[in-house]
């Protein structure tokens, strides 16, 4: 079952709304670092496509890109190894507001 955050769906798109809820849900599972003053997940393409399997792998770069450009989450490559290149994931400031209260408060509009 698919869980979409409605406040990002109405941004970026239904499939954009149910990846920010994953990673969302995979950082206060514990399963995150903390680094440059951010909370960071670790998720790759095909991890997202097998929790959900309706998703392609084109579907899930969209709607990163799209949460990337509306400027709800930011990328990087945080690991160490050479051949490890998983992408890390963090929610900008703005899209912690959205995730939890959408757009009307604190002047985001």
């Amino acid at each position: 079952m698919a869980i979409c955050n409605d406040r990002v769906a109405m941004k970026a798109g239904t499939n954009a709304g149910i990846i920010a809820n994953l990673l969302m849900g995979l950082m206060e599972e514990g399963d995150a670092v903390e680094k440059f003053g951010k909370t960071w997940c670790r998720c790759s393409f095909k991890s997202i496509t097998v929790i959900y399997p309706f998703l392609s792998m084109a579907q899930v770069e969209y709607a990163i890109g799209l949460l990337r450009d509306k400027e709800i989450i930011i990328r990087r490559k945080l690991s160490f190894g050479g051949f490890d290149h998983t992408n890390w994931y963090a929610f900008t400031e703005y899209g912690r507001k959205i995730i939890k209260w959408g757009d009307e408060h604190k002047g985001y509009c």
